[in-house]
């Protein structure tokens, strides 16, 4: 039987870690995964949800600060591992923790590497508009989602999905992919295959960043089909807000685009609030986008509709 490691945090690592325990060839040693965080206005202390299942299934877990401190590589020497495995952990590994295990890391990726290597490539393949998106398995390297890919699917992106849609049918497509990609690679390492890894074309390569608040904020100036795309790809974090009254205004959903100018004698500029038949638009550089569901400062989101009763007089009035 395998002993493998797991290194993994949040969402998109859990259906992955639960087909993994269920493997019968494979044995979770250890979970190593991010500290306990304080979450919410109270900052009560909550654990991973990927903790959570470890407990579940009473398998050891590490929270390391540091990944390269001397304690923990020489706890994880101890554990003699076969493999490991790193799903959305978040922090870089040292090198002399990749010589561990004795067939390396391998590392699952939500992209078609080498396109959207790096910390955000869901939110960027929706930024972007794209049409498919996939998941890699590659052996983790010195630099950073560059390592030889073992394993790739491809699936399209829905009209309708959002950040957290996808991240939920990514995680499932990597959970069905991971036993036969960890199949293949034993037996790569072993001699009993000789198919050959593909080795990424590095020139090809694009790159994602971590994503800031900032990043966020909504520009009207730029038309409403990329304003769209960015709700969809920033929820929930680091959202879409624009600033009302000195205020940050939070948008939760749009609907659709309305391509004709509304029939108003209003000066038509980018970020001005139009009053439509289902509450409200915004006009931007090119349409007039619908908004749905939005949440004021402090409060919690809600209908359109709602919010309008109490803030009828935002129609008019400009959104920075």
């Amino acid at each position: 039987m395998l002993r493998v490691i797991f290194f993994g945090t949040g969402k998109f690592a859990e259906p992955i870690f639960e087909r993994l325990i269920q493997d019968k060839g494979i044995e979770i040693i250890a979970l190593i995964t991010t500290p306990d965080k304080p979450v919410g206005r109270k900052q009560i202390l909550t654990p991973p949800e990927v903790k959570l299942i470890a407990q579940k299934y009473q398998i050891p877990v590490f929270q390391p600060e540091k990944v390269k401190s001397e304690n923990f590589l020489i706890e994880i020497r101890k554990l003699l591992p076969d493999l490991a495995i790193v799903v959305s952990y978040g922090k870089i590994l040292p090198a002399e923790l990749l010589e561990i295990p004795k067939h390396k890391f391998l590392n699952i990726h939500p992209s078609l590497l080498p396109k959207y290597r790096g910390a955000s490539p869901i939110q960027f393949a929706l930024l972007n508009g794209e049409k498919k998106t996939g998941v890699s398995i590659i052996q983790v390297t010195s630099e950073v989602d560059a390592g030889p890919i073992i394993s790739q699917e491809e699936m399209f992106i829905r009209s309708d999905d959002d950040y957290l849609l996808l991240q939920e049918k990514l995680s499932r497509l990597a959970a069905k992919m991971i036993g036969a990609a960890v199949e293949k690679w034993i037996g790569i390492r072993t001699g009993e295959i000789s198919e050959d890894l593909i080795i990424q074309d590095g020139k090809r390569a694009t790159y994602t960043k971590i994503l800031t608040k900032q990043d966020g904020r909504i520009d009207w100036s730029k038309s409403a089909a990329i304003i769209v795309q960015q709700v969809k790809a920033f929820n929930p974090w680091p959202g879409t807000w624009t600033i009302w009254r000195g205020k940050i205004l939070k948008i939760i959903k749009v609907g659709k685009i309305i391509k004709d100018k509304p029939k108003s004698g209003l000066l038509i500029i980018p970020g001005q609030v139009i009053e439509i038949s289902s509450g409200f638009g915004v006009q931007t550089g090119q349409g007039v986008l619908e908004i749905l569901e939005i949440q004021p400062s402090g409060k919690r989101p809600m209908p359109i509709q709602d919010f309008l009763r109490g803030h009828q007089q935002i129609v008019g009035e400009r959104l920075e």
